[in-house]
C-alpha cells in the first residue's frame, strides 16, 4: 500500500509540475492582453479628449437642422460608431430600440476579455503560486537550498502577476465601461431627436400644388 500511494504522489507531483508551464504561458499571454487593451485605451482617451469639443460642436449643429445627411468623416475620431448608427436608423426608420439593444451587445461583447483577466488573472497566479510549492518542499526535505529558492521565487513572481493582471483589466474594464455608457446615451438621445424631426416632417401638411 505503501509503495502504491509514493507511486500515486510522485505521479501527482509530475502532473501538478507539467502544469506550470502552461500556466506560465497563460500569465504571459494575460500580461500581453493588458499591455494591447491598455495601449488602445490610452488611444482612444486622447483621441476622446480632442475630439469632445468637435463632437460638441458637430451636436449642436445637427440638432439644429438633423434632417442633413450624415458622412462618416463628420464625427471626430472616435464617434464614428454614432454616425454609422444614425445613418443606419435613417436608411430604416422605427428601428432604433433594435439597434440601441445590438450596439449594447457589441459593447459588451467587446468588454469580455477584459472581464476575462479580471476573473482568470488571479486564478492563474494562484495556480502558479501553489505548484511550486510541492518542489520547493521536497527540495526542503532533500536540503536543495538552491531549488527551494528558485521555487519559491516563481510562485512569488506569479502572484504577483496574476494581481496585476486582475487589476489592470478591472480599471481598464471600468473606464471602457464609462465610455461605452456614454455612448449608449448619446445614440439614445441622437435617435430620439431623429424619430421626432422624422415624425414632425412626416405629419406635416404638404405644400399645395399649383393651380
Amino acid at each position: 500500500m505503501s509503495a502504491a500511494l509514493a507511486q500515486a504522489q510522485a505521479a501527482l507531483l509530475l502532473f501538478t509540475e507539467a502544469l506550470l508551464l502552461p500556466c506560465l504561458l497563460a500569465l504571459g499571454a494575460g500580461v500581453a492582453l493588458t499591455l494591447t487593451h491598455a495601449g488602445g485605451a490610452a488611444r482612444e482617451a486622447l483621441q476622446r479628449r480632442r475630439g469632445r469639443p468637435a463632437f460638441r460642436r458637430w451636436l449642436e449643429g445637427w440638432l439644429a437642422a438633423p434632417g442633413r445627411p450624415l458622412r462618416p468623416g463628420d464625427l471626430p475620431a472616435g464617434y464614428g460608431i454614432l454616425c454609422r448608427l444614425l445613418t443606419a436608423a435613417r436608411a430604416a426608420p422605427g428601428s432604433a430600440g433594435k439597434r440601441l439593444d445590438d450596439l449594447h451587445l457589441a459593447a459588451e461583447r467587446s468588454l469580455d476579455r477584459l472581464t476575462l483577466g479580471v476573473r482568470l488573472g488571479p486564478m492563474l497566479g494562484l495556480a502558479g503560486t501553489l505548484i511550486p510549492i510541492g518542489p520547493a518542499l521536497v527540495a526542503l526535505s532533500t536540503g536543495d537550498i538552491e531549488t527551494l529558492a528558485r521555487q519559491l521565487v516563481v510562485a512569488f513572481g506569479t502572484t504577483v502577476v496574476g494581481l496585476l493582471i486582475g487589476g489592470g483589466c478591472y480599471g481598464l474594464h471600468t473606464l471602457r465601461r464609462g465610455w461605452l455608457a456614454q455612448d449608449l446615451d448619446d445614440a439614445r438621445y441622437l435617435l430620439e431627436r431623429l424619430e421626432v424631426s422624422d415624425a414632425a416632417g412626416a405629419t406635416e401638411p404638404a405644400p399645395p400644388g399649383p393651380g
